[in-house]
């Protein structure tokens, strides 16, 4: 996380985990209390809600670009193989979370 002024912060690394998606939740509710952005546990959900559907879709979007850049590649394929693999991971964790 860096400081990029008082406006803007950003996030570098954020990794979602299967095996335990309400991580993600959780890490987003400290970041938001931490940076300021609510101050009531109601005003906190909310920014986390919309949080959480940003970092989903940001990498729906990614993985997505990624999957049609190597799909020239046999399926067997490295690449291939992980952008299925990140994909279907994005997926769990997005259903998981109800998103």
């Amino acid at each position: 996380m860096a400081n990029q002024g008082p406006q803007l912060t950003r996030i570098t690394k954020l990794m979602l985990c299967v095996n335990k998606p309400d991580s993600l939740r959780r890490v987003l509710t400290y970041l938001v209390y931490q940076l300021g952005l609510a101050h009531t546990e109601l005003v906190a959900q909310q920014q986390v809600a919309t949080l959480e559907q940003q970092v989903i879709e940001q990498n729906r979007r990614w993985w997505t670009a990624f999957a049609q850049a190597v799909a020239h590649l046999p399926e067997a394929h490295p690449a291939q193989q992980l952008s299925r693999h990140s994909l279907g991971l994005i997926e769990q964790v997005a259903q998981a979370l109800g998103r």
